[in-house]
C-alpha cells in the first residue's frame, strides 16, 4: 500500500462517522422541532422554551456535521483521484520503461544482425572472389591444355613426317561455365544491382 493510499480507510471511517452524526443531529433536530410545535400548540411555554433551546443548540451542530460530511466526501474524492492518478502514472512509467528496454533490446539485436550480415557478406564476397580466381585458374589450365595439344600435334607430325593437323581447343571447363549464368557472372565479375 502506498503513502497516498494509507489515509483512505481513515477518511472513509471519518466520513461514515460524520454522516452518522449528521443523521443523528437531523433526527434530534426534527424531534426538537416537533416538540416545539406540540408545546406551542398546547401553550406549554416552558416546554416550548426547552424545545427552542434544543433546536438552537442542534441547528449549528447539524450544519457543522453536514459541512464536515461534505468536506470529508470532497477530500476522499480528491484523495482517491490523486491515488488513481499516482497508480496510473506508476503503470505508465513501468510501461514506458518496459518499452524503452524492449526498444534497446531490439536495437541491440538489429546491430548484432547487421554486424553478422556484414561479416557474412564479406565472407561471401571473399568466397566469390576465390571462386572467380579458381575459374580463371581453371580456364588458364584449359589454355595450357590446348597448348599441350598443339605440342602433341607437332610431336606426332615430327614422328610421322606429316604436317600437323588442326588442333581442337581444350574445353574442360569453358563449356560448363558458358552454360551456367552464375559462373559466367562470377567469372566476368559482374555485379548485380
Amino acid at each position: 500500500m502506498t503513502a497516498t493510499q494509507t489515509p483512505l480507510p481513515d477518511l472513509r471511517q471519518e466520513l461514515a462517522a460524520a454522516t452518522a452524526d449528521a443523521d443523528r443531529y437531523r433526527r434530534d433536530l426534527s424531534q426538537a422541532q416537533h416538540d416545539l410545535s406540540v408545546a406551542l400548540d398546547t401553550e406549554d411555554y416552558r416546554a416550548a422554551d426547552r424545545a427552542n433551546a434544543k433546536v438552537a443548540d442542534l441547528q449549528p451542530r447539524l450544519l457543522l456535521a453536514e459541512a464536515s460530511k461534505a468536506a470529508l466526501a470532497d477530500v476522499l474524492k480528491r484523495s482517491e483521484a490523486q491515488a488513481a492518478a499516482g497508480r496510473a502514472a506508476t503503470v505508465e512509467a513501468a510501461r514506458r520503461q518496459a518499452a524503452e528496454a524492449s526498444l534497446g533490446e531490439a536495437m541491440a539485436a538489429e546491430d548484432a544482425c547487421r554486424e553478422r550480415a556484414e561479416q557474412l557478406f564479406a565472407e561471401a564476397t571473399a568466397g566469390l572472389e576465390a571462386v572467380r580466381q579458381a575459374l580463371t585458374a581453371a580456364r588458364q589450365a584449359e589454355r595450357e591444355g590446348t597448348a599441350a595439344r598443339h605440342l602433341q600435334a607437332e610431336a606426332r607430325a615430327a614422328m610421322t613426317g606429316a604436317a600437323s593437323g588442326a588442333v581442337v581447343e581444350a574445353n574442360y571447363v569453358s563449356s560448363r561455365i558458358q552454360r551456367d549464368a552464375l559462373l559466367t557472372a562470377i567469372l566476368r565479375n559482374i555485379r548485380t544491382p
